[in-house]
């Protein structure tokens, strides 16, 4: 389980904090380094973009504490079609979707992003993190080691179906989906 201080959009991003019951992420990741097991992340919905963000931190974690050579599988944040109870990600994406559609209508040149569905957006920020830790991996020299993976729910059919659309339709790809 990813333990961050509960900040993660602003300052104050810790990798490293201890809550009961949980186990903090570099822990998690150095773990997986000792057993030689690849790990699986899921990197929070509201995880902050950009360089010094709780996701390039996140990266960096990885990279110093892996092996080159180890896959490492990443997925950006978790059952986002559950509606249901403390899985508020599904509203995230759902009022991104608004947001991201809002912009797209004032400027679609500065703003491409058109999403039509709540799984479009969450592909859109998918990507978006993707664009950082590929080029984090790549300049470690291990673009290799990391699988890019999106997650849906493959027994409700809209949900691969809208994120495979939105990725051909928008030129990004992925190397794995869930």
């Amino acid at each position: 389980t990813l333990t961050t201080s509960h900040n993660v959009i602003g300052q104050g991003i810790t990798l490293n904090v201890y809550q009961p019951g949980q186990t903090p992420f570099l822990d998690c990741i150095r773990f997986s380094a000792e057993l030689g097991v690849p790990p699986w992340l899921n990197i929070p919905h509201l995880a902050s973009l950009g360089t010094g963000g709780c996701s390039d931190a996140m990266c960096l974690g990885v990279l110093a504490n892996t092996p080159s050579g180890m896959k490492v599988y990443v997925e950006y944040s978790n059952e986002i079609w559950n509606t249901q109870g403390v899985f508020s990600q599904s509203v995230f994406f759902q009022n991104q979707q608004l947001r991201l559609l809002t912009l797209n209508g004032r400027d679609p040149v500065a703003n491409p992003a058109d999403p039509t569905t709540s799984e479009q957006s969450y592909a859109e920020f998918s990507n978006r993190h993707q664009v950082i830790w590929r080029a984090r991996f790549a300049a470690a020299g291990r673009a290799s080691d990391l699988v890019w993976v999106m997650g849906s729910w493959q027994v409700v059919g809209n949900v691969p179906r809208d994120i495979c659309d939105y990725a051909k339709r928008h030129g990004f790809t992925f190397d794995s989906i869930s």
